[in-house]
């Protein structure tokens, strides 16, 4: 969906590697999200939601999983 390959992908979750510039606006819209929520720009108004603050609480491993989750669900 957002036209970037699957090793690439990996090297993101993995830590290896950052999307570049050109990568965020497809990955956002994929993912369904803006640019900025998509790199935690959530200005100095916009409070949280509870399960925003839960998911950000989570560690590194875990939110790692749960994108390999939700990418698995994408997929079917």
């Amino acid at each position: 969906m957002a036209n970037v390959g699957q090793t690439t992908i990996s090297k993101w979750l993995n830590s290896n590697y950052s999307p570049k510039v050109k990568n965020l606006e497809p990955l956002a819209k994929a993912l369904g999200l803006s640019v900025g929520d998509l790199i935690g720009d959530f200005g100095p108004q916009q409070e949280l939601l509870e399960e925003d603050k839960r998911l950000l609480a989570l560690p590194l491993k875990s939110k790692r999983m749960l994108l390999r989750i939700l990418e698995a669900i994408d997929e079917k």
